[in-house]
């Protein structure tokens, strides 16, 4: 999970202005930053520092050189001059840690202001300008005053949309993340529930074991149109497809835009091993290590409304109950759809469910009726055409919803707030499934969490005034 919480950004590449020039005038700006790029590695004692530390480095000027110049191999306009400071801290945004203690990036970036000054026969104390736009982009100064009256400079007119993006970037990186565990047992349906939060298609869902290890899935804070995925030896590929090719259980990380009510909050998502795999013993371990360590702020359970109350779960329960502490825990009681050919009501079935789960050493647990496929579809459908089968199986749940009226339960049960309908299929699929109703649930505690951390900061600030007025 190295560098997981910096790889929520998105790539602010895709949307750079100089995309709007020819290919000649980008291949020669890639060029020159990659030229600025490897006088900073020379001064920064690159000998003395680990390989695998420069390896993000180097696959963010892959992906430069993928966005910016195609597959082509290799008079830069001077106002282009300006954006090279930006572009620099974000390759090195990854850095931060060791740029700022082991690589003295910042400093070494006086000499680069001075040779793009030069380069690019710019006004007398422009050098000044670079450094401090750069240091401003890369340090913790990107919230106040002074980034935002460097954006509002003159030089800087033709950038403006651009570089507010890449400020809000760097904000976005430096919050902290509210952290969400994801467990269940085999086939309850945790991957796919993650692919409907998400929107997109990114852990394998099948019935069996798929997940072999904790993997993180990151929030963005706006569309790039980009999927990072990052392996354990440093290594990432970007991909803008529905999924790579290659073996989904494979990947530690996967950084992406949420499609749907959670859409630019600071996420992380762990997705655990389910516990109760035949072919491997070590997956309950890990799950178990993860839960047992509390580095999260919600543990969602996955329950399989077409198996409750199975031996496992009862097992698995019980680890959670005597570990969990004081951590919120939100049951999901996953493929609800299919509680429609019972004869017992579903609220009567999620009754029972919770005096089991009362028993098992919860108090007053929440628990929320989803079906994740049928989320998954409605949001795959807002953005590309469902296959066939897809739009079948689409149709079929927008029917079954109707009948349940799980927005009732919401409601009534849980105090949720009224969505309307809105005659769109998708949107009253999304609402009619249960999926915005956890969504809003997330939401809301994520923004808790955020307004306690702004309490807490000026009373740090109060301490430490107080601290130097007694010395």
């Amino acid at each position: 999970m190295l560098y997981q919480e910096a790889f929520a950004r998105a790539q602010i590449v895709a949307i750079h202005p100089i995309l709007q020039e020819s290919m000649n005038v980008r291949i020669q700006y890639f060029h020159y930053l990659q030229s600025l790029i490897e006088i900073l590695k020379i001064n920064s004692h690159e000998k003395n520092i680990d390989t695998v530390k420069w390896m993000d480095v180097n696959s963010q000027i892959d992906c430069y050189k993928e966005i910016l110049c195609g597959r082509q191999d290799y008079k830069i306009n001077s106002r282009f001059a300006y954006l090279l400071p930006a572009d620099l801290a974000i390759i090195f945004s990854l850095r931060r840690k060791y740029a700022l203690h082991e690589m003295d990036i910042i400093p070494n970036f006086i000499d680069i202001a001075r040779k793009i000054s030069f380069d690019f026969n710019l006004e007398s104390n422009d050098d000044i300008f670079l450094v401090t736009l750069f240091e401003a982009i890369l340090s913790e100064a990107t919230r106040n005053r002074v980034t935002l009256n460097l954006i509002q400079d003159a030089r800087l007119a033709p950038f403006r949309n651009y570089l507010e993006k890449v400020r809000r970037n760097s904000l976005f990186i430096k919050k902290a993340p509210y952290k969400i565990l994801v467990t269940a047992t085999m086939s309850a349906g945790k991957s796919t529930l993650i692919n409907a939060i998400t929107g997109k298609n990114i852990c394998a869902a099948q019935n069996l074991a798929c997940t072999s290890k904790i993997h993180t899935i990151i929030s963005k804070p706006f569309d790039d149109e980009l999927k990072s995925y990052f392996y354990e030896d440093s290594s990432y590929a970007q991909s803008a497809d529905e999924q790579l090719k290659d073996d989904l259980s494979s990947w530690d990380a996967v950084s992406l835009f949420f499609n749907g009510t959670l859409q630019g909050q600071r996420l992380l998502f762990f997705d655990s091993p389910g516990v109760n795999s035949s072919m491997n013993e070590d997956h309950m371990k890990i799950s178990r290590d993860m839960i047992a360590s509390k580095k999260y702020n919600l543990l969602l359970y996955v329950l399989n409304a077409t198996q409750l109350g199975t031996t496992d779960d009862e097992e698995h329960l019980k680890f959670i109950a005597e570990h969990i502490g004081d951590i919120k825990v939100i049951f999901i009681m996953n493929k609800a759809d299919q509680l429609l050919s019972e004869e017992t009501p579903i609220a009567d079935v999620i009754a029972r469910q919770r005096e089991f789960l009362i028993s098992k050493g919860f108090q007053d647990p929440m628990i929320y009726p989803v079906s994740a496929r049928a989320a998954f579809l409605a949001k795959k459908s807002q953005s590309c055409q469902l296959t066939r089968s897809e739009q079948r199986e689409f149709n079929n749940y927008v029917d079954k919803f109707e009948e349940m009226s799980l927005s009732t339960y919401y409601r009534e049960n849980l105090g949720c707030d009224r969505f309307p309908i809105s005659h769109d299929e998708a949107k009253d699929l999304i609402r009619d499934c249960g999926l915005i109703y956890l969504e809003s649930r997330i939401m809301r505690l994520c923004k808790h969490k955020q307004k306690n951390e702004r309490k807490k900061s000026p009373n740090k600030r109060k301490k430490r005034s107080k601290s130097k007025k007694k010395r």
